[in-house]
């Protein structure tokens, strides 16, 4: 095996044992010491790929967000119907906890030096939830006195409010919010959202 492969193959196995260590303890409680003991991973090896704990969080983040976009099948011409995109993400959850809870931590995430890099991240991925939001509010028809802005406005300020309460929660507990609770219940509040802007008693634009 050519040298560079052994290299893919280490920084594969780090990436992996790591994913599961912040998952289980988050950015806060992650130690390079326990990583190493917990998946026999040699310290040389890890600071030959990773210069400090900073640099190997962001690129499990980086795991973590790439997995969820190449899952989700995030394509900027194809942009999914809410339902689609819900239940796409509901299923991430569920085959990749270790995963899901990375990505979730790194949403919520505030007041690290970390900060700053995570945020490309989350730009990224509020991007694609704002195509969803725009395709969501051209098929269905909007309460009267609505408009498509007003509806894009609210829907990313409930957004935020959501990840702030959970933010505040774990905050306030000390304790990792948890992935399938936090996505059981952003699916009920979406429900709440659109029903406060859309027509129930219109059809589909395109029905």
């Amino acid at each position: 095996m050519k040298k560079a492969e052994k290299t893919q193959l280490m920084r594969g196995r780090i990436l992996q044992g790591a994913i599961q260590e912040i998952a289980n303890s988050g950015y806060q409680g992650f130690r390079i010491n326990q990583l190493c003991k917990t998946h026999s991973i040699s310290k040389g090896s890890l600071y030959h790929l990773f210069s400090n704990k900073d640099q190997l969080y962001l690129a499990c983040v980086e795991e973590s967000f790439t997995k969820l976009f190449q899952f989700l099948g995030v394509d900027w011409e194809l942009i999914p119907s809410l339902s689609d995109y819900l239940q796409s993400r509901l299923r991430f959850y569920q085959a990749y906890p270790h995963h899901s809870q990375v990505f979730l931590e790194a949403l919520l995430y505030k007041g690290s030096q970390v900060e700053k890099e995570i945020q490309r991240f989350r730009d990224e991925f509020d991007l694609f939830n704002q195509a969803v939001a725009r395709r969501l509010i051209t098929e269905y028809k909007l309460k009267d006195g609505v408009t498509e802005e007003q509806a894009l406005a609210y829907l990313d300020m409930i957004q935020k409010l959501f990840r702030t309460y959970y933010l505040t929660l774990q905050e306030v507990d000390s304790e990792l919010v948890n992935s399938q609770i936090y996505e059981d219940h952003l699916q009920e509040i979406l429900g709440y959202m659109v029903f406060g802007i859309v027509d129930q008693e219109s059809s589909l634009k395109d029905s």
